[in-house]
């Protein structure tokens, strides 16, 4: 490889991580990190997370940032946006008078969207670093959407974005769901037109064959 290719290769690996992100914004956003000071280590930059975003990052790499950071030991800062409980003593630990009690913290392990109706809320999920014991939680980011309004067609999550309820494919019989509803093609999120109401006809949000 030659030195130019070299001194490109990290641009490139930043920009195939957000999709639709040119190489002169990849560069940027490098740049920036290098002037913030932040410390690469073993942790690829396109997962420390959005506060390692420039300020003039879009909103789509917001969100793609906010899906793939790597979550932090316990008792190092977390990489996610906002608020969040990582730190945060085990649940199992309230219970003082118990020796046995858990005395392990909880590790913000990954973000996604929480729902279909609110672009700014993500869910969390959290894991003891002692017990394994899990927890789930919520959070309202404002300037963290995970996706757009398509006027009357619904909602389109951002690429990258992973959302629960938009699945790639049904693990029983292997149809693709990004190929939207087998009877009528209703992408999910979508309103579903095949005409029978067990498919969510006439609901927007509920074609209940391409979720």
């Amino acid at each position: 490889m030659t030195r130019h290719a070299t001194r490109k290769a990290p641009a490139r690996e930043y920009q195939a991580a957000h999709p639709g992100m040119t190489l002169t914004e990849a560069k940027r956003h490098l740049a920036h990190a290098k002037d913030a000071g932040v410390v690469l280590g073993d942790v690829p930059l396109a997962e420390l997370g959005g506060t390692v975003l420039p300020p003039d990052a879009t909103l789509r790499q917001r969100a793609r940032a906010e899906a793939i950071w790597r979550p932090a030991e316990a008792g190092k800062p977390c990489r996610c946006t906002g608020a969040c409980s990582h730190g945060a003593a085990c649940a199992t630990a309230d219970d003082e008078a118990d020796p046995d009690r858990c005395t392990g913290r909880l590790v913000h392990l990954d973000r996604y969207p929480g729902g279909l109706f609110s672009l700014t809320i993500w869910q969390d999920e959290y894991a003891c670093d002692t017990c394994g014991d899990h927890a789930l939680g919520n959070v309202e980011l404002p300037g963290v959407p995970w996706g757009e309004r398509a006027g009357d067609n619904g909602t389109v999550v951002y690429d990258g974005v992973r959302h629960p309820n938009f699945r790639d494919v049904d693990d029983e019989d292997g149809w693709d769901f990004e190929e939207g509803c087998p009877e009528c093609g209703a992408e999910a999120g979508y309103p579903c037109t095949c005409g029978q109401p067990e498919c969510g006809e006439g609901d927007p949000y509920d074609c209940v064959c391409a979720r």
